[in-house]
């Protein structure tokens, strides 16, 4: 897994240190950061790490809202996946009970009905049920979800 440096570090700092990808800013939540990178030319979509992720599939992932607003402002792709296990932002979101999180995904045009490769083929509304979050998997049956 990525190592995070401890400090925050700004695209416009001068530093002996590596600066923070696009992606490790939006798993901290550094919008400043983020906006910063985007700025100076950062694609919003780009990808790093074993997995291959987006700058949005770690914001999704670690309840960073307002990064997730900034980067779909900028142009991110809501139903990018990654590259194992094929998970999309709207999946992570899910998996972690972020329903405010989820609900701003698919009011910006995530699929409700995406599959991910693993473990099962499931859904966001399956991935909801499955981790009891009753209320989740009622927001994702009132965007479309299917049955």
């Amino acid at each position: 897994m990525t190592q995070y440096h401890k400090h925050r570090l700004h695209a416009d700092t001068e530093s002996a240190e590596p600066q923070l990808s696009i992606q490790e800013a939006a798993t901290i939540g550094d919008i400043d950061l983020v906006r910063s990178l985007i700025e100076k030319g950062t694609e919003v979509d780009s990808r790093e790490d074993h997995s291959l992720r987006t700058a949005l599939h770690c914001a999704a992932m670690n309840r960073h809202k307002s990064v997730a607003e900034l980067l779909l402002a900028s142009g991110a792709n809501t139903d990018t996946r990654d590259v194992w296990p094929r998970v999309t932002p709207l999946h992570y979101a899910a998996e972690g009970g972020y329903t405010e999180i989820v609900e701003f995904l698919i009011v910006k045009g995530a699929d409700v009905d995406a599959r991910r490769k693993y473990p099962a083929g499931d859904t966001p509304l399956e991935i909801a049920r499955a981790m009891d979050y009753g209320d989740l998997a009622e927001l994702l049956t009132k965007h479309g979800a299917k049955e």
